[in-house]
């Protein structure tokens, strides 16, 4: 097995986002973040293990290991560590809860609050190494990154890829949007005004529609997509952006994997009378 863990220096302060985004989100931090006083490294962990992994077949003189029928299980971890002088309790709970997010879903027999990252990648592939006549290699890609701050919230992307035999990979994207107060995850009712629903549902129907270019007489089911009574709704997979709520429906959740996930924003504009003054999305325009 080959472990390489490389903890990588980001940023001084909260002011600017690493690279990159599978659903091509534009990452922007808002200079408000610099009250929060928090620095992060990038941490970057990579477990391999299997009978025949790249570098194992590099450095074999057996004629049989070769590139094209390796058999290996490989995680690739990144994600942020949080550090802060001035708040270490918020530092602690805002790793705490990216953590578990990076365990989510772990091996059978260990339960997620225990397991470290490196843990869970042992568990990975240790069930590969002792599948029977395993016919091709895993994969599993996890990472977490700070995609927007206000001077009261920050939001997080988790992103998923991975491939455990079968007609094809899995992936997924899930938005946390967290408060810098007391590190509580934020949910849609902190930030909106009572009974926000039905018109949330028809802004966001107006945006999925124009997203998935769906004619206004055309119903959802026609279309493949399946909501309950053929009506839009809204999932919790949201995340504070700068120009709007974005939400993601995953594959799968609405369709089928054909027609991949679907990603929108819906903008400020078109749902300021349903922002709660009081709420944190009211507080942070203040």
């Amino acid at each position: 097995m080959r472990t390489r863990i490389i903890p990588l220096l980001c940023s001084i302060l909260i002011l600017a986002a690493c690279d990159g985004s599978g659903l091509g989100l534009a990452e922007s931090v808002s200079a408000e973040s610099t009250t929060t006083q928090l620095s992060f490294e990038l941490v970057d962990l990579e477990q391999q293990g299997g009978s025949q992994c790249p570098e194992e077949i590099a450095n074999s003189t057996e004629a049989t290991a070769e590139a094209e029928g390796e058999l290996c299980a490989t995680v690739k971890f990144r994600y942020p560590k949080i550090n802060s002088e001035a708040k270490p309790e918020l530092a602690e709970k805002l790793n705490a809860f990216i953590l578990r997010q990076m365990v989510d879903n772990p091996v059978e027999g260990m339960a997620a609050e225990n397991m470290t990252p490196e843990q869970f990648a042992e568990g990975f592939i240790q069930e590969y190494t002792e599948a029977p006549n395993p016919f091709s290699s895993w994969e599993l890609d996890r990472s977490i990154r700070i995609v927007f701050t206000t001077k009261n919230m920050i939001t997080l992307l988790f992103e998923e890829y991975g491939y455990t035999g079968g007609a094809h990979p899995y992936s997924g994207y899930r938005y946390s949007v967290l408060s810098l107060e007391d590190g509580r995850q934020i949910q849609l009712a902190d930030l909106l005004n009572p009974a926000y629903e039905a018109a949330l549902n028809v802004a966001g129907e107006k945006i999925f529609r124009e997203t998935r270019k769906l004619k206004e007489e055309e119903t959802l089911e026609e279309q493949g997509f399946a909501f309950p009574n053929d009506v839009f709704s809204l999932n919790d997979n949201f995340g504070v952006l700068k120009e709007g709520l974005d939400f993601i429906f995953n594959s799968y959740e609405i369709a089928p994997y054909a027609l991949g996930p679907t990603q929108f924003t819906v903008p400020y504009e078109d749902i300021q009378e349903l922002v709660s003054p009081e709420g944190e999305l009211g507080q942070s325009a203040k």
